[in-house]
């Protein structure tokens, strides 16, 4: 039978691997770690990858996800790291151990629906420190969202996050880790007892602790997703390659469909894609060019495509193509062969999102 493509080749070991590399280094600076899971969706042998490798909790960013991780493992303590919408709320009591909230709102109806299902329900209180995304930007109002919950019976303070990066390009410094030290302190002091989760940040946080930063002593947890399952993202984006982390857990093949030799485009004037895109044409005159079975539906953006092959360039997709410059490349290729590539953070979680891509765990 003829395998098909696109494959994504995901290396369980490794993931587990690289969870259990991160789980002693963090546990040597006396914090816990918890595994983001969300860029796999809902695919329970990442999450199983994750966990083998010693991780406190297991989150997903949708309810979805975090049902899939209970359904498979009630033991694993489940994180919803987005704060629910009001359609999430029953899904989130049911599924989530612990949820963050960024609301006064979202926390009543929280405490209503754990007392509905006759639970208690775990809340995480998230700060936003600087990368103005979500959380809560005024310490008197998180403590009053802190002593809010406390009072509730259905509800138990799990403690407090920061989140860095996502929105703002925000980076860990001295100034707003000492402001979310600040934010915990009086957190912890309007409570009136130590916070069992100070989650100091995501991946991000590792270039502090690596590069020789201090944290602020109240941080004893981190949040790490893709250090875990792609390392190689992170030395992309940031330059650094984590001591002892296994760089290669996935890959993506996808299979020539055409190869032909074609001139620069016969448009002298610059026009728009399929995205409505303005595009420059520049002539390099006659190239080798390959066409792949996977597009945008699949990889979102032809960037997120990182070929292993040397000498073979990634021009562009379309929804359903992508074309490659295979001019330099070294290595022969014919229609039915395969390429296969490393992909950026954002390339592999369309992979898990769609339905396209088929899955292969080794």
């Amino acid at each position: 039978m003829t395998d098909y493509y696109p494959r994504l080749h995901i290396d369980l070991n490794a993931i587990t691997s690289n969870a259990s590399v991160m789980r002693r280094e963090m546990a040597a600076r006396g914090m816990t770690v918890c595994g983001v899971a969300k860029v796999a969706d809902i695919a329970v042998p990442v999450a199983e990858a994750y966990m083998n490798g010693g991780l406190s909790q297991i989150a997903g960013s949708r309810v979805a996800q975090v049902r899939a991780y209970k359904q498979a493992h009630p033991e694993w303590t489940t994180m919803l790291l987005r704060a629910p919408s009001l359609c999430d709320i029953p899904g989130a009591v049911t599924w989530a151990d612990i949820s963050v909230v960024t609301d006064l709102q979202t926390a009543r109806w929280l405490a209503e629906e754990a007392e509905r299902q006759n639970k208690t329900s775990a809340a995480l209180i998230m700060a936003d420190i600087g990368d103005r995304r979500d959380g809560i930007t005024d310490p008197e109002e998180l403590t009053d969202l802190g002593v809010f919950i406390e009072q509730c019976s259905s509800l138990k303070l799990a403690g407090i996050a920061a989140n860095y990066c996502c929105v703002s390009g925000l980076l860990p410094d001295d100034e707003n880790l000492s402001l979310f030290a600040s934010f915990a302190e009086k957190l912890t002091a309007a409570v009136g007892h130590p916070l069992e989760i100070v989650s100091g940040g995501n991946s991000t946080l590792l270039l502090r602790i690596y590069s020789g930063g201090e944290l602020p002593d109240i941080i004893n947890h981190i949040r790490l997703g893709g250090t875990v399952i792609n390392p190689y993202n992170m030395k992309l984006n940031r330059g650094f390659a984590f001591p002892d982390l296994k760089m290669d857990t996935v890959r993506l093949e996808a299979q020539i469909s055409e190869i032909h030799d074609k001139a620069p485009s016969p448009m002298a004037q610059p026009g728009k894609n399929w995205k409505g895109e303005q595009v420059t044409f520049r002539s390099k005159g006659t190239r080798k060019r390959a066409i792949i079975n996977l597009g945008c539906m699949d990889i979102g953006d032809p960037y997120n495509l990182l070929p292993f092959e040397d000498g073979i360039i990634v021009v562009a997709s379309s929804s359903d193509h992508t074309v490659l410059d295979i001019t330099d490349c070294g290595k022969p290729l014919h229609v039915g062969d395969t390429v296969s590539f490393r992909l950026r953070y954002a390339g592999l979680m369309y992979c898990f999102a769609g339905r396209h891509v088929s899955i292969e765990y080794c």
